[in-house]
């Protein structure tokens, strides 16, 4: 069954005699230890492992056993490809002692080629894909010579359709770079390269087709690299800033960096400070929480900086509320994130936070000019959810809890108007009520939500009323 296989992948009569005589004489034990050393080279899938295989091979090293290694090495599985370079590796540092491995296997490479190129059936076209692989990396460690595979190329451009296409693919993405590099063989590559693309510019080729080309085209000659920006120079202050935000701060390090933090001139470096404060985008959504306790541990020793940090956050939430860029939603949901942390630290009220709900209730965008945002979006229902996922379990007595029970009667209207609200978002709003008022049962429709927004609103205007009479009474 081994001598027909043989045959059929081109390997003619008469390539193992010197072998099989050999192994005919060969000691038992010594054959079982080769065979125990094959079964183990498909593990050997590192430069390490198949280093260290070459060196134990070194003790098994005979006439019959450098044989049957060429044959095991040869007949890599075609679904294993991945294991060819580190066999080509395998042959490459063993060719110096024993040329006649590198040799026998080179020799059958090309004769199984030969005969796959009578063959145009497709069957063979992963066998056919494996031979040119093991051509090109025998390439890359010098041990096949250049002009076999410059022929390979040359077949598959005389007839370029079909197989041939998707070898010759292969072949350059497995030593096309090597080729095009390399000052003597630069020029055919060239030209090569070039010769295929008229090719396909020419041809009827499938789309499939199309992109291997490509592919194979750009590996050899890579698109020439646009110019990198120059990397922004900053002052060494600034660079130290940031080093401490968005490299060193961590909840075991947070009192460090404040007192670091405090050392520097205040009134040179607060801006920059709240500059980078914002960009919370930056580092991990679950650690914006340490931006918010950094800035109330600072607040004890400088005023200033919740108040300009409240002032910036807030202007920033409006601009991106009112440009509404698809780019920018992460960025909006780290600054809301970032705004119910500060709520938590006490670095904000309590109106700062409704103040904003509303506004994204309510706010226009660019597109929409006054009007909220469209009835097909709903990213910002997220935006509010994320708010009160954060800061929306200490609105839970007294008049908090009012006003954020008239908050969620107008969210639950808003929720309404929506043409269609996605299952993740309608998720997020049931996890959002689950958690805030888990006994809220949801209006079912526009009309049941209205009437609970006026009996809402009707008990709010009086509690204010009978606040404003019982402040009069005091004042008198």
């Amino acid at each position: 069954a081994a001598r027909a296989a043989d045959e059929e992948a081109g390997w003619v009569d008469g390539d193992w005699d010197d072998g099989e005589e050999a192994e005919s004489d060969q000691n038992a034990i010594d054959r079982a230890k080769m065979e125990e050393f094959i079964a183990r080279l498909h593990q050997c899938q590192s430069r390490d492992l198949i280093d260290q295989a070459a060196q134990d091979f070194c003790y098994l090293n005979n006439k019959a056993n450098r044989m049957m290694l060429a044959r095991a090495l040869a007949r890599v599985d075609r679904r294993q490809l991945g294991l060819i370079p580190y066999y080509a590796r395998m042959i490459a540092i063993l060719a110096p002692a024993m040329p006649d491995i590198s040799e026998f296997v080179c020799d059958l490479l090309i004769r199984q080629f030969t005969f796959f190129k009578k063959q145009k059936s497709e069957q063979n076209l992963e066998d056919k894909l494996r031979n040119v692989r093991f051509h090109g990396e025998l390439l890359k460690f010098r041990i096949m010579k250049p002009i076999q595979c410059f022929r390979i190329l040359q077949v598959c451009i005389d007839d370029f359709a079909y197989q041939n296409i998707e070898v010759a693919c292969n072949l350059f993405e497995a030593c096309g770079r090597f080729l095009y590099r390399n000052k003597i063989t630069h020029e055919r590559t060239k030209t090569m390269l070039a010769t295929m693309m008229r090719l396909r510019a020419v041809k009827n080729i499938d789309v499939r087709h199309e992109c291997m080309l490509d592919n194979a085209y750009y590996i050899c000659r890579p698109a020439p690299a646009s110019e990198r920006a120059a990397r922004k120079v900053r002052p060494p202050m600034h660079e130290y800033i940031r080093y401490l935000l968005f490299t060193v701060l961590s909840k075991a390090t947070e009192e460090e960096v404040a007192m670091q933090l405090r050392k520097l001139p205040w009134a040179e470096c607060e801006p920059y400070l709240i500059k980078c404060l914002l960009k919370v985008q930056k580092g991990k959504y679950n650690q914006v929480y340490l931006s918010a306790t950094l800035t109330a541990t600072l607040r004890k020793f400088h005023d200033s900086l919740a108040v300009h940090l409240a002032d910036d956050l807030l202007s920033e939430i409006r601009y991106l509320l009112h440009f509404a860029g698809f780019t920018k939603q992460q960025r909006l949901l780290s600054l809301m994130k970032l705004l119910g942390e500060l709520y938590n630290d006490l670095v904000v009220d309590a109106h700062v936070v409704f103040d904003t709900l509303y506004t994204l209730l309510s706010a226009g965008t660019e597109r929409t000019g006054p009007l909220p945002d469209p009835p097909q979006d709903c990213f910002r229902i997220r935006v509010v959810c994320t708010l009160l996922d954060t800061c929306g379990q200490h609105f839970d007595h007294g008049a908090l809890r009012r006003r954020l029970d008239l908050f969620l009667a107008h969210f639950q209207r808003y929720v309404m108007g929506k043409e269609r609200v996605p299952m993740d978002v309608e998720f997020s709003i049931a996890d959002t009520f689950e958690e805030l008022r888990p006994d809220w049962k949801r209006a079912e429709s526009g009309e049941e939500a209205d009437n609970l927004l006026i009996k809402l609103e009707g008990q709010s205007k009086a509690t204010r009323a009978r606040g404003l009479a019982a402040l009069a009474v005091v004042h008198r």
